[in-house]
């Protein structure tokens, strides 16, 4: 339970600016598979 609450708080504390950077990166990444799969649909 303690190393729990100690990790989230390790988290919450890592920069904010980190977790924005993995966020876009993964919606990009998102959003390029989903252009992928509209084009093969398209054809």
């Amino acid at each position: 339970m303690e190393m729990k609450k100690r990790i989230n708080l390790e988290l919450r504390n890592r920069a904010p600016e980190e977790m924005e950077m993995k966020m876009m990166k993964r919606k990009r990444k998102m959003k390029l598979v989903h252009l992928k799969d509209m084009r093969r649909r398209r054809r």
